[in-house]
């Protein structure tokens, strides 16, 4: 492939990478002579009209996605046989290879996941999900003349083949039928280990496990394939100072990180608010060095105020709405309309009756397939365990529930949960 000459106009040079869809190279625009990166897809993979069909449809996307922290796409077509994807080239090192050199101080810590935050959201708004987050796919451009300040600037790679959000597409399977990773298991999300409910929520839990590596200098989760991802679908993360009791991180970030990695992908924030939230510990940390460690002030007394999530009764407001498929406690009753939602007896009618916006089912008490039905709907559902194992967490998260209540429970465990499923940040 070495001295190809793409579309009559890309020559390629050297191989830059390869991935399980394809290879880049570093290529030489003749007409305008500058020096760009080409992906071609693998042969075995330009044979199959469903993966050049992806791969031609996918760049279209990703031409959309503008913002600083993305590679730019800069041209894309198919010339015999051979769909092609053209982009800046790029000058510097993956994250990677700079944490293989030591750790990075706490301010590049923020400012690079801030970034990435940053280029997330203006992704999920053309509906285009990264999918694999991670170290490798994190760049580190150089900057000439920075005269001191951070020599690099943060770069997202590999948005060339993300997953475009279509509902027909929520499938792992059928990305893995057509030759896509699914993700890095040391980065995956439970979603992504179940293979179903992939979204934008994957690519903050992704950032959130980049996230903990950089503050704790380890994965969240290591041992062999299959303990990781086991632990990446059902164990909850080692708690951060535990772990790095010398990070230095303050303790909204470390709250923050903690809801980043939550399991449920509804809980977990969006990358708007991380980057909300990012700037804020670092308009702190530049202001006030000596303060590491320390929690941040109230919000009221910075700068930068975050919008406020729904962690309050009086913020529910009576706009949710919680129906109950089995006989409802007096307890739970009473918790939930305190929290501010609307309880409601199931219908006559059935499941067709339940309306699904600001709507969550709770569901103590109900058999494999009857929680497996209410999930399908698409309603939030919360169900209960009777001294619950790991194997009877797995098979109600495996029928789809939102979260699990361990038996005996108060009615508060109820409207917190409820709460937490209804607090999606703005």
């Amino acid at each position: 492939m070495i001295g190809t000459v793409i579309a009559n106009k890309y020559r390629c040079d050297a191989e830059l990478g390869a991935g399980s869809m394809g290879v880049v190279y570093r290529a030489r625009q003749l007409d305008l002579g500058r020096d760009v990166a080409i992906k071609l897809l693998h042969q075995g993979a330009a044979t199959r009209p469903k993966a050049r069909l992806r791969f031609v449809r996918e760049a279209k996307v990703a031409t959309r996605l503008v913002h600083p922290a993305a590679v730019q796409i800069l041209d894309f077509g198919e010339t015999d046989d051979q769909p092609y994807l053209v982009m800046e080239l790029l000058d510097g090192e993956s994250l990677r290879d700079r944490l293989d050199r030591g750790p990075l101080p706490l301010a590049d810590v923020l400012r690079l996941c801030r970034d990435v935050a940053s280029a997330l959201a203006a992704a999920h708004d053309v509906r285009l999900i990264h999918r694999d987050i991670k170290p490798e796919n994190i760049f580190l451009q150089k900057i000439a003349g920075t005269d001191g300040a951070t020599p690099w600037r943060v770069r997202v790679v590999d948005f060339g083949l993300a997953f475009v959000a279509d509902s027909e597409d929520l499938s792992v399977g059928r990305m893995t039928q057509e030759g896509v990773v699914g993700g890095t298991p040391a980065y995956m999300s439970p979603e992504q280990v179940h293979g179903r409910g992939i979204g934008p929520a994957s690519d903050v839990y992704g950032l959130g496990c980049v996230m903990f590596e950089l503050l704790a200098h380890r994965p969240v989760f290591e041992g062999s394939l299959g303990d990781v991802l086991t632990r990446q679908a059902y164990s909850p993360p080692p708690e951060l100072l535990r772990v790095a009791p010398t990070c230095g991180a303050p303790a909204e970030i470390i709250s923050l990180l903690g809801k980043m990695l939550a399991k449920t992908g509804p809980l977990r924030p969006s990358p708007s608010h991380i980057v909300r939230v990012l700037d804020d510990a670092l308009v702190h940390l530049t202001t006030t060095p000596s303060s590491r460690g320390a929690p941040l002030p109230p919000r009221s007394e910075r700068g930068f105020a975050l919008k406020p999530r729904a962690a309050t009764p009086v913020e529910l407001d009576g706009n949710v709405r919680v129906y109950c498929y089995a006989k409802l406690d007096e307890a739970v009753e009473m918790s939930l309309i305190s929290a501010g939602a609307r309880v409601e007896l199931w219908p006559t009618q059935g499941l067709a009756a339940v309306p699904h916006d600001n709507t969550i089912i709770w569901a103590p008490g109900i058999d494999e397939a009857t929680l497996r039905m209410l999930c399908a709907s698409g309603i939030p559902t919360i169900t209960d365990l009777d001294a619950p194992t790991m194997d009877g967490i797995i098979v109600a998260l495996r029928a789809g529930a939102a979260d699990v209540v361990p038996v005996p429970y108060g009615g508060d465990q109820v409207a917190r949960r409820v709460m937490r499923l209804t607090a999606r940040t703005r």
